[in-house]
């Protein structure tokens, strides 16, 4: 909704995640556009939930990553980038995750803190189930 409302105020943030990550979140996003009816979900707009829902806290973000690397037994590959549009709220959460990992001496953690981040998502919408239909209200 903030991307339609709000559109000119988004704008590119280069986003870097492993690559296992981006088909299962192109296929959650198929699965709710069919079931939400909207066919204007993008990758943009789960990165954007997943930055924003996130606690800034350092040792929070660490935790993320040690278990993201306890669940997958240190096997992390080199991220996969891309540029997708983001809210300003999001940009500077991204942002500020990538200070307090450097100023906690972990800096080079980004990608698998926010790889951390959208799996979280990911899972969280699993159980929550089809994303329903908006129901919008009448004009009159």
């Amino acid at each position: 909704m903030d991307s339609k409302v709000n559109s000119r105020h988004w704008d590119s943030h280069g986003v870097n995640l492993i690559p296992a990550l981006w088909p299962a979140l192109r296929a959650r996003i198929g699965r709710d556009r069919k079931t939400s009816g909207k066919s204007d979900l993008g990758l943009g707009h789960y990165l954007d939930v997943a930055l924003r829902s996130a606690v800034m806290d350092t040792d929070t973000l660490i935790g993320l990553h040690d278990r993201l690397h306890a669940e997958r037994m240190g096997d992390v590959p080199k991220g996969k980038k891309t540029t997708l549009s983001l809210s300003p709220a999001a940009r500077e959460k991204a942002d500020t995750l990538l200070e307090l990992l450097e100023a906690a001496d972990f800096a080079r953690k980004g990608k698998d803190v926010m790889s951390a981040l959208v799996l979280n998502l990911l899972r969280t919408l699993e159980k929550e189930g089809p994303l329903p239909r908006p129901e919008v209200p009448p004009l009159i």
